[in-house]
């Protein structure tokens, strides 16, 4: 299982329906008019809804609260966009769920940071041209955490990515540990970071490549 902190203006497609209970509280408001409910201001122990949002809805993350000491208010505000809904029920509804609920989402991450992948493409591509199919696929694989380049989406910045490079490197040359193998790859990956010139996002070219 791997540890999910969603950025502000993620998109998240429900792969199932999700049941959470909306809460009648003002900033739900839309919501609970869209499922034929009512809500009346200053309202003592006003009645809370089921509500099911069916599988493929698109849901933006619009905010995140999670403080300290107060857990019981943990939540996530979402909106339902028109443009990745259309024809949808709930099109254009913001409203808002809470933590418990909210991690009984499974979905598929269909934003992503864009620099990110330019990055990513940029160095599958550049690695072809150094290491051969069995070698680039296993480092591809070691860099993006398992997946490949048709599946990696992320919202993470370059970073993360960039420094993982050498690790990638060092499991490369753990798989293919024959010493003319593992000599070819050193030989190889040092011309694909002079090719990618890498080095200048770390420092000096001699730090990189000692």
């Amino acid at each position: 299982m791997n540890l999910f902190l969603p950025e502000i203006g993620s998109q998240l497609q429900l792969t199932k329906d999700w049941n959470f209970i909306l809460y009648s509280e003002y900033r739900n408001e839309t919501m609970i008019k869209k499922i034929g409910g009512t809500f009346s201001w200053g309202r003592s122990g006003a009645k809370n809804f089921l509500v099911t949002i069916p599988k493929d809805t698109v849901l933006t993350v619009d905010r995140v609260y999670i403080r300290k000491g107060v857990s019981d208010f943990s939540s996530l505000t979402f909106r339902i966009p028109k443009d990745k809904n259309k024809k949808h029920i709930y099109a254009g509804v913001r409203f808002w769920a809470k933590l418990s609920d909210v991690n009984k989402i499974e979905f598929e991450l269909i934003s992503c940071n864009e620099k990110t992948m330019e990055l990513i493409r940029n160095i599958d591509e550049k690695s072809k041209e150094v290491l051969d199919s069995l070698e680039q696929s296993f480092f591809m694989k070691t860099l993006l955490g398992g997946k490949t380049i048709n599946n990696i989406r992320t919202m993470d910045t370059p970073e993360p990515f960039l420094l993982r490079l050498n690790d990638a490197m060092v499991e490369l040359k753990n798989k293919y540990h024959y010493p003319e193998t593992a000599k070819n790859i050193d030989k190889n990956m040092i011309q694909f970071i002079r090719a990618y010139k890498i080095y200048t996002l770390f420092g000096d070219e001699d730090d990189v490549l000692k």
